[in-house]
């Protein structure tokens, strides 16, 4: 664990000077580095993008030097233009990229100019990790930002990013489980819950530690379920929130205690679902919502439990439509519940329900396929929310939603495979996202990532 601990410290640093960078607006003359947050895995390429403000200008001409550490990543110069091609918006004159001392130089001139726009999509930057984890807070110094007259635009000035570079390690957990676990924080106990379904449908539930360490103290929870179950951390009641579905569709709600011990009270729940459950914890509505698939395979309808965790039966249907169990999480930054479905084409939408529970109805298509229902996570050190899928060959995709809510189409492989979608949650005791995934031949496997 010694790894995990030292990232752990590197990661409180880095999640500080990410949430400084949030708050800085955009103005013409800015120009950044997008996402501005990103993990990847060692030995990894993916792109980053440079972006522009011209304010009520076109871009004409631009100079903009990035630093980053070469004894962790470099610019992969066998694509693109020594590793840099044009955004959708940009244009390319000159590249110099010295992957020795880490420093990169581009140059464009356009006499027509591209624009005006407050987020103009400018160069694509390819980079692959080496064999080293570490962070690098990336640089960026812009000299030249002009239109097409030659007339600067505001004020020229860049801002860099912060790359965290881990090493995944799976560890395998003694176990079986028939298909996704569900994984819940519980803070007061100080450790992670994890229930799963057996082969024979009875419900089984064992812990990690603070550390995410796995405890290896199963306990069988009297009944059965039909799916994966769904849980969520009640604050007001200091219990752990459970929602399954029997065999005939029927939704039963349970809970476990402060310290992680079942409380045999399981509720009927007025509603039927031909699906796993989604659960999240709403703290300014003061409310627990649930969000699930409706008996005729696709509809898409939510209600809530009260503080005190006793079910609102206030069943709404929202507009959309899905084929799998959905997600949910609360984005703390935006203060709206993000929600994530995965549609009959496999495509992925998105939409949020706001502060007081209200469903925006503000769908959004994100790039990228997923096989089966996607999972989400809020994390308090990257003030972002984590989005996993698997893909149609069982490999595991993470991409995320930045604090306003808006999709970062940073989607990255994590190494491994899974037959069914990933579960996880935040462990806030370290900073890390604890992931757990099902094997082919049902065993279990942890990450913490």
């Amino acid at each position: 664990m010694k790894p995990f601990k030292r990232a752990c410290i590197l990661l409180f640093i880095t999640a500080l000077l990410i949430t400084f960078s949030e708050l800085v607006f955009a103005a013409a003359g800015d120009v950044w580095i997008c996402p501005s947050n990103k993990t990847i895995n060692i030995n990894t390429s993916f792109d980053l993008e440079i972006c522009v403000d011209s304010g009520s200008k076109k871009l004409g001409a631009y100079s903009l030097t990035i630093v980053y550490n070469s004894t962790l990543l470099n610019v992969d110069t066998s694509k693109g233009t020594s590793g840099v091609d044009p955004g959708p918006d940009g244009f390319i004159s000159a590249v110099n990229t010295n992957n020795v001392t880490g420093i990169l130089t581009v140059n464009g001139f356009n006499t027509n100019g591209t624009g005006p726009g407050s987020n103009l999509r400018v160069l694509i930057v390819h980079f692959k990790s080496l064999s080293l984890s570490g962070i690098i807070n990336m640089g960026l110094s812009v000299s030249n930002l002009t239109d097409e007259t030659g007339s600067t635009i505001g004020t020229p000035s860049g801002r860099g990013a912060t790359v965290i570079i881990i090493q995944v390690t799976w560890v395998p957990i003694p176990g079986l489980t028939a298909s996704s676990p569900a994984l819940a924080w519980n803070p007061s106990a100080n450790k992670l819950q994890m229930v799963v379904r057996a082969s024979n449908d009875t419900i089984w539930a064992s812990t990690f530690n603070s550390s995410g360490v796995f405890n290896n103290n199963w306990v069988n929870i009297p009944g059965l379920t039909a799916s994966p179950p769904a849980l969520a951390w009640n604050p007001v009641t200091n219990k752990m929130h459970m929602v399954v579905r029997a065999s005939n569709n029927t939704l039963w709600a349970s809970t476990f205690n402060s310290s992680g011990t079942f409380n045999y009270d399981w509720v009927n729940i007025p509603g039927l679902t031909p699906d796993a459950s989604a659960l999240a914890w709403n703290p300014l509505a003061n409310k627990m919502q649930m969000v699930v698939r409706g008996s005729d395979g696709s509809s898409i309808w939510t209600a809530t439990f009260n503080s005190s965790g006793v079910f609102n039966n206030d069943w709404l249907h929202i507009s959309g439509a899905m084929v799998s169990s959905p997600a949910l999480a609360w984005n703390e930054g935006a203060s709206e519940m993000q929600l994530v479905v995965r549609a009959s084409n496999s495509t992925i939408w998105a939409s949020t329900f706001s502060s007081s529970g209200i469903f925006n109805n503000d769908w959004v298509n994100i790039s990228g396929l997923t096989a089966s229902s996607p999972v989400l996570a809020w994390s308090d050190f990257t003030s972002i929310v984590h989005m996993m899928v698997m893909a149609s060959n069982d490999t595991i995709w993470s991409s995320t939603f930045n604090s306003a809510g808006v999709f970062n189409n940073d989607w990255g492989n994590i190494p491994g495979l899974t037959s069914s979608s990933p579960a996880m949650a935040y462990l806030p005791s370290i900073g890390y996202l604890g992931v757990v995934v099902r094997a082919s031949d049902n065993t279990m496997w942890e990450l913490l990532y």
